[in-house]
This record gives structure tokens, C-alpha cells and sequence, in this order.
């Protein structure tokens, strides 16, 4: 059963072709708008005047003046491009949109209508775990809502911290934790000629301003439209660095910044026929290249280009992937890299040992599908989430390790629920589990739902294991201490061993016969080298593995 929760914001309106951004505005309630603390923003040309009436209007609205604020917006007309403007709403109380339920259940993060772009990611500091969603909606309406949730329960329950309506020029969202924010990237303005990123404090999801008090800052002008963005970051490494890369006609450009992101340095990526399906990640532990790309080309070809220290490069490519193949995700892991792309209506990959010098195709499934997602990081092996359209359509997730088998694809929703014209978000949360966010059906609308693996059990362990949490290590990864959790349902005899990435084992930690509960070993890994280990533990019912990541 899905849990049908009532959002509180009411973005679940249509407006006409023809109704300005500051309409979202006037259908809100008076709750609504007791709860809205606005802040206005102007292309970067626009004049005196025009910035003057919107503080003006700023202060009278954040004052409780709603109506003599609203009969304001009509003078921008003379003075500014109103398809330039962004009306942004930090509320002032972040609104609940879901409540604790049974595990199992796919949650619904917001009932906002019109959902056509997610994205996803995470941060662990100590023991506080947060997770972060960011949607894009109101598709085939004059209006675009950028929406900010905020979990501290894993994703079991989401507020809404931020809302902002960009106008009727968005159609590209990309956000990424990096150091003590969730940053968002997005086009805006007429023509879609502004690339903008904003940040969302990691404590609380609020909107944090720059240090030059704005809520909005400028990655780049241009002239032409910017036709997609990807924004990703060092993050897993501790470098606070953001890396942005968007399409420009058939050009490629590519800026990185520290967090401040007052200055945007760019660098040649020597690439001028990338036509579709961009997409980015960064490598920081990889040997050779620190970040990676993928796209179509207008002759249907799949490029993966890579950065070292200095300018792009093309590293390989391959051909005829059909005019349908329209979305490709990619993710690195140390020298592992993992293309997944659309290819003549199917689900392919491409995948590289060695930091992408050398590579190797395959199938993720057989079936007829589209829009992949991917994530590799910190030793959870490879995870692809994308959308199966043969015999039972649904949402599909498959799991691999580096250098193994895919095991069998686990359902995430069906077509009853399932909308296809949105690309589905997958991160790895850290201890083994996976959180997807992906566009659905609500009766006739499109709204935004999150699933995490540890109710569904779409992590790789034996039954067991996924129902009654056999081993957990925290942290992880460590560099000194850190602690083994196992729970038997029996008494009877347990193993407890660790194996190096080779297979080998290295260290038995216990063998013996414990009662059944819960158990604790603690590990010091000071003097273990620095790499990927496996926990495997050997009970009468239950034979498990799980990663290990010791850092240095």
C-alpha cells in the first residue's frame, strides 16, 4: 500500500500559457502564505528601478502584506523581463510531507503536480544521516517548481524546506552534497541562457545564502540557450570542489569552483557534437582521470570523454546505440568505471577495470527498457535503477559487485504506479543500502516517490539477512575503529571472518557458538592497509557478506 500523504504546499494548480511566475503566489492559502518568506530574482541586466520594486515587494509580502505586495508584481512589465524572473520560497516552517508507516512501502515525498525531473544524494556525519531530494515540476504548464526535501530517518519521513518557481524556461535539474550543503544547479531565464546554483544547509535543509547575501548565484552567462547541466562533486574524498558541465548548441563547457562559488574556472573540454543524454561523475580516488562524461553524438554514438588534472579528452566510443537511446548515467569507483546507456532499446553497458583505458560491454537486461541511473560509490559494487517497458513494465534495480556477476533484477514499482517520462535517481547510502527516488502516477498526476533498499530488500544479502538486519558495520568507512553488528534469530555457531578483494582470507574475528540476540565486535583496522574488505559471516541459517572501505 503506498502511503497517500497530503503535502501542504499547494503547487497542484494549473495555470494558463499566459499567467506570470508571481501567480503561484496568489493561489496560495493563507496559511500558505503566513508560512512563505519570498525573495525575488532579476536578470542579472535588470535596471535600478526593477530591483527597487522588489525589495519593495519582498518586504511587504515577508511583512504580512500579501495583497499590497501581489498588486505590485504587474509593474515589472515595463521595467524587466518577467521570463527572466525566479520567485523563491524558504518557508519558514518546514512543511511535513509523509509520515512513519510500515517498511515495504514506496513513500510519497510530495503530492506537487507535474514531477518530470529528480535528483538524490546523501551526507553521514557521525551518527546523523540526511538525506536530500530535489524535483522539478509542473511539466506542460507555464510554471516550473523547484522543490526541496530533507530526511533525517533515512527517508521514511521528508520535509519540505524550500520552493521556488523559476518560471516557464527550466527543464534541467542536477544537485550534489558537497562538504556542509546539498547544492542545486539549473537553467533559467527566457531561452534558458543563465546557469544557476543554489546550496541548502546539511543540518537543516534550509536555503543558505552566499557570501554575497544572495540565494542564487551565477555559474555563467551566454547568449545561446544551455540545453542541459550536471553538476557533481570530490565529496567522498573530503576536497570541497564542485565540478558543473552543460551543453551549450553542440559545445560542451565545463567549470569548477570551491563551495564559496564565487569564481567558476573553466576548462576546454574539447568536445562540440555532444547532442543528448549528458551526464557526469566524479572519480577522486581513481589512478588516473578525477572525472568522467558521457553523451550522444547527433550520429547516435555514445562518447565517454575524461579529465585528469588539465582539459578533456575523448577515451572512447561506441557506435550505432539507435535514435531512441536518449539518456546514459555513469559512476567511478576507484579505477572502476560504469557507463549505462540506452542502446537500440535496451539497457547496456560499458565497463572499465582500469581506470578507462580498457573496456568492456554488456547488458544490464535483455528486456525493452530506458532511462538508466547508476551509482558505484564507496565499495557498495555497481547498482543501475532504470525502466522496463517488456511484459510486466515496472521499475527495475540490479546489483553487481565490481568484478562479478549482475544478480537478478528486483522490482521497485509496476506499471500501475511507474510514469516513464521521468529519469529515476539512485544513490548508495552507505551500510550496504540504496535509496531511489523516481517520478509515479497518483491518479492522473505525476508526483515524486522515494524507496530505500533495507524495506524492499533490494540489498544483495540472503533472506536473512535482508529481514533481520544479520550484519551492519559502523562506521564505515574507518580508518581506526569501528563496529560489527549481528543479530541471530537461533542460537547455533557463528563465523565471522574478513576477506581482502582478492578473496583471501586474512582474519578470523570469532568462531564459536553465541546465543541468539544481538552481538557486537569491535575492529581496529589501524594496522590493516588502506582498501576494500569483506565482512563474511557463517551462521547455521545464513551465509552473508558485506563491504568494508578502510580509508588512510
Amino acid at each position: 500500500m503506498i502511503k497517500i500523504l497530503i503535502s501542504l504546499i499547494s503547487v497542484t494548480f494549473t495555470l494558463g500559457s499566459t499567467q506570470p511566475v508571481w501567480s503561484w503566489l496568489e493561489k496560495m492559502s493563507r496559511e500558505e502564505k503566513n508560512n512563505a518568506e519570498i525573495k525575488i530574482f532579476l536578470a542579472p541586466d535588470a535596471s535600478e528601478p526593477a530591483k527597487q520594486l522588489a525589495k519593495n515587494i519582498e518586504t511587504l509580502w515577508n511583512n504580512g502584506k500579501f495583497d499590497s505586495a501581489l498588486v505590485l508584481f504587474p509593474e515589472f512589465k515595463p521595467l524587466t523581463d518577467i521570463k527572466d524572473m525566479i520567485i523563491g520560497n524558504n518557508w519558514r516552517k518546514s512543511i511535513p510531507t509523509s509520515s512513519q508507516g510500515r517498511w515495504g512501502d514506496n513513500v510519497l515525498i510530495s503530492s506537487a503536480r507535474g514531477v518530470y525531473d529528480v535528483e538524490l544524494d546523501y551526507k553521514i556525519v557521525g551518527s546523523n544521516h540526511h538525506t536530500f531530494a530535489a524535483t522539478f515540476s509542473g511539466y506542460g504548464t507555464s510554471y516550473n517548481i523547484l522543490h526541496i526535501y530533507f530526511s533525517t530517518d533515512k527517508g521514511a519521513t521528508w520535509t519540505e524546506t524550500y520552493a521556488a518557481n523559476t518560471g516557464d524556461q527550466t527543464r534541467d535539474l542536477s544537485a550534489v552534497v558537497c562538504g556542509k550543503h546539498f547544492y542545486v544547479a539549473f537553467t533559467s531565464g527566457q531561452n534558458n541562457k543563465h546557469a544557476s546554483i543554489m546550496r541548502f544547509r546539511f543540518t537543516d535543509g534550509k536555503v543558505d545564502a552566499f557570501s554575497n547575501s544572495s540565494t542564487i548565484q551565477t555559474i555563467y552567462n551566454t547568449s545561446s540557450s544551455i540545453g542541459a547541466n550536471v553538476l557533481c562533486s570530490a565529496e567522498d574524498n573530503g576536497y570541497k570542489i564542485l565540478y558543473y558541465l552543460a551543453r551549450q548548441g553542440h559545445e560542451l563547457k565545463f567549470f569548477f569552483a570551491d563551495t564559496a562559488c564565487d569564481s567558476w574556472v573553466e576548462k576546454n573540454t574539447n568536445t562540440t557534437d555532444a547532442y543528448r543524454g549528458i551526464a557526469m561523475c566524479c572519480n577522486p580516488f581513481g589512478s588516473t582521470y578525477s572525472q568522467f562524461a558521457c553523451y550522444y553524438d547527433e550520429s547516435d554514438t555514445l562518447q565517454i570523454i575524461a579529465r585528469g588534472s588539465g582539459d578533456w579528452h575523448k577515451i572512447y566510443f561506441l557506435d550505432s546505440c539507435g535514435y531512441r537511446a536518449y539518456t546514459s548515467a555513469i559512476s567511478a569507483w576507484k579505477d572502476t568505471v560504469f557507463c549505462a546507456f540506452e542502446y537500440n532499446g535496451e539497457i547496456h553497458y560499458l565497463r572499465s577495470a582500469n581506470g578507462g583505458s580498457h573496456w568492456y560491454t554488456g547488458n544490464v537486461d535483455y528486456a525493452t527498457a530506458q532511462n538508466p541511473d547508476v551509482t558505484c560509490r564507496w565499495g557498495g559494487g555497481i547498482s543501475v535503477v532504470y525502466q522496463s517497458l517488456t511484459g510486466n513494465k515496472e521499475l527495475r534495480y540490479r546489483w553487481r559487485d565490481y568484478d562479478s556477476t549482475w544478480l537478478p533484477p528486483v522490482k521497485i514499482a509496476d506499471d500501475t504506479l511507474l510514469y516513464y517520462g521521468c529519469q529515476p535517481a539512485i544513490n548508495y547510502l552507505g551500510y550496504n543500502t540504496y535509496g531511489i527516488v523516481f517520478a509515479g502516477k497518483m491518479n492522473s498526476d505525476v508526483v515524486a516517490y522515494y524507496n530505500y533498499s533495507a524495506w524492499t530488500g533490494i540489498t544483495e544479502q540472503k533472506d536473512l539477512d535482508k529481514k533481520h538486519n544479520l550484519i551492519n558495520i559502523f562506521p564505515n568507512p574507518t580508518a581506526n575503529n569501528t563496529k560489527i553488528t549481528y543479530a541471530l534469530q537461533n542460537p547455533g555457531a557463528v563465523e565471522l571472518s574478513i576477506f581482502d578483494i582478492s578473496g583471501r582470507q586474512i582474519l578470523v574475528l570469532f568462531n564459536g557458538i553465541v546465543a541468539k540476540g544481538k552481538h557486537i565486535i569491535s575492529l581496529n583496522c589501524a594496522k590493516i592497509p588502506a582498501g576494500i574488505y569483506f565482512i563474511r559471516i557463517k551462521t547455521n541459517d545464513a551465509d552473508a557478506t558485506h563491504p568494508l572501505l578502510i580509508v588512510k
